[in-house]
């Protein structure tokens, strides 16, 4: 039931609505080079999520529903991943009571049902944590490369992950 309520301001910075021209802040933005020009421009947030959000209009459109998919599904699978990581560090229970404080808190909730890029960052920082976790015992790039990955995507979808990244690294240094 994630298309019941209204669209609200921030989610209209999603790409490709059909807004009108000169009448909406934002602009309609409904071809890539505009869009990265308004965002280079206008925006303070990093372009990943707007990106991504672009290519995923451009196939599934624009209702609610579709806008708010993506944030509900990184929003279940950041407490899966919160469990995982929680179970591999203290135990079974501890896992799960992590995962289950992370799935029903309110504001990851009321986050996870909003065409907003917060809680695929929560998801890219648990998912950065569990990586970080494997590396020393990984053998081949893909742990390394996945890695390197998801720190790149996190810190272009939300300017909180820089924090994290930050943190990550003093931990690792230590």
């Amino acid at each position: 039931q994630i298309d019941l309520r209204g669209i609200t301001h921030p989610e209209v910075y999603v790409p490709n609505i059909p807004l009108i021209e000169g009448l909406t802040e934002p602009p309609p933005r409904t071809d890539l080079r505009f869009a990265l020009w308004w965002h280079f421009h206008d925006e303070p947030h990093p372009m990943g999520w707007y990106l991504a959000m672009m290519g995923w209009t451009d196939v599934f459109g624009t209702s609610l529903y579709s806008m708010r998919f993506p944030a509900a599904v990184f929003g279940a699978a950041t407490a899966g991943m919160t469990a995982v990581v929680g179970a591999r560090l203290f135990g079974p229970l501890a896992g799960f009571l992590a995962g289950s404080f992370v799935a029903l808190n309110g504001f990851h909730i009321f986050w996870s049902q909003s065409a907003r890029m917060y809680s695929a960052g929560s998801f890219l920082a648990i998912l950065s944590v569990w990586l970080l976790l494997r590396l020393p015992q990984s053998k081949g790039p893909w742990v390394p490369a996945a890695y390197v990955t998801t720190l790149v995507a996190g810190t272009q979808t939300v300017e909180l992950f820089w924090p994290f990244l930050f943190m990550q690294v003093l931990w690792a240094a230590l």
